[in-house]
């Protein structure tokens, strides 16, 4: 059983990782139409899209985005709902600060959805108010977190 975090490598990845985020992060929390597949920021040079596969399957989308100055964003965390409670979000959330230290980034700050808080909390996440701006469209009923992930 093999958890790999990477970024989309093809077609059928990226429509996977759209999948995956509109049906858990739009769809599932009420907000039909509006994912938008080809926004900007998913092809942003400093922000690293993440497609999470476990034998070979898409489980998982995240997003780092690198602030500069040792400071990151997670973004659009998600677990396919059939996925969910398999580890697959620790898993993920792990292999993600790993490749937020070998960028450099020593804290990550995330917009969490509130029945996320409990997850976020267990790893080590603690609420932290960073940018009330972020809070806004999807994000607006979002609590701000951080991480220190210790100097790289």
């Amino acid at each position: 059983m093999i958890r790999e975090l990477a970024p989309p490598a093809s077609e059928e990845d990226w429509r996977a990782f759209h999948d995956i985020r509109e049906a858990v992060l739009f769809v599932g929390r009420g907000k039909v139409g509006v994912y938008d597949r080809r926004h900007p920021d998913d092809y942003s040079g400093a922000n690293h899209p993440l497609l999470l596969k476990f034998d070979g399957r898409p489980v998982g989308t995240i997003r780092l985005d690198d602030l500069g100055d040792g400071a990151g964003v997670v973004r659009l965390v998600a677990i396919a709902l059939e996925e969910q409670g398999k580890g697959h979000g620790r898993a993920m959330a792990e292999q993600c600060d790993g490749l937020a230290r070998r960028l450099g980034i020593h804290t990550l700050y995330v917009n969490a959805a509130p029945e996320a808080l409990g997850f976020y909390e267990k790893l080590g996440w603690e609420r932290h108010v960073w940018n009330l701006a972020e809070l806004a469209g999807i994000a607006e009923d979002c609590i701000q977190m951080r991480k220190h992930l210790g100097a790289p």
